[in-house]
């Protein structure tokens, strides 16, 4: 099994030929990273893309809040916005929203030593990790071989303990993969 994250010229571009899926985050950036960078070259195989809230940023800034599912259908009509969605009826939010107790509770991880403010609370470092195992799980308990995962340097970092360069692109297999906080 072989996960990719999201350009590299020396980069041997065969995957593409056995690619099986492709998951997404549903933030804006990476769905344009998918149409510009990935999508004219699987298109005509009609490889099943699936948006994957899973795969979204931690919510660290408001630019990490993403829009409404209903909003993003319209525009990427070629991805499924329901298989990943069952749990979220219509347009309720699927990225990182806490709870009143979390929201009552919080306590600020983020740096604020020098005024800093934000417009929103960011996710905490325990329910990001809860989020990134789930996605693990979910990678590898799928029949797919080689996948493709459009996402964010924060869910690169936590998979594979690397800084990558934007839209850089890696072929990892999965057992190369070293998760950062996960939870079984």
């Amino acid at each position: 099994k072989e996960t990719l994250s999201s350009e590299s010229d020396d980069q041997d571009d065969s995957f593409l030929n056995d690619l099986d899926l492709v998951v997404v985050s549903p933030l804006t950036r990476a769905l344009q990273t998918l149409e510009i960078g990935l999508y004219q070259h699987i298109q005509e195989r009609k490889v099943p893309i699936m948006a994957l809230p899973l795969a979204t940023e931690r919510v660290y800034l408001v630019s990490d809040i993403g829009k409404n599912r209903s909003e993003l259908k319209k525009r990427y009509g070629y991805i499924d916005f329901d298989t990943a969605f069952l749990e979220k009826e219509g347009d309720e939010p699927w990225w990182f929203t806490p709870s009143d107790e979390l929201a009552d509770n919080y306590v600020e991880w983020r740096p604020s030593g020098e005024g800093q403010t934000y417009a929103c609370l960011g996710e905490p470092q325990d329910y990001f990790d809860r989020r990134m195992s789930d996605l693990y799980l979910f990678l590898r308990n799928r029949e797919e071989t080689t996948i493709a995962v459009v996402c964010h340097a924060g869910v690169i970092d936590w998979f594979v303990q690397d800084i990558f360069e934007n839209c850089e692109l890696r072929v990892v297999p999965f057992d190369n993969l070293k998760p950062r906080g996960l939870m079984e």
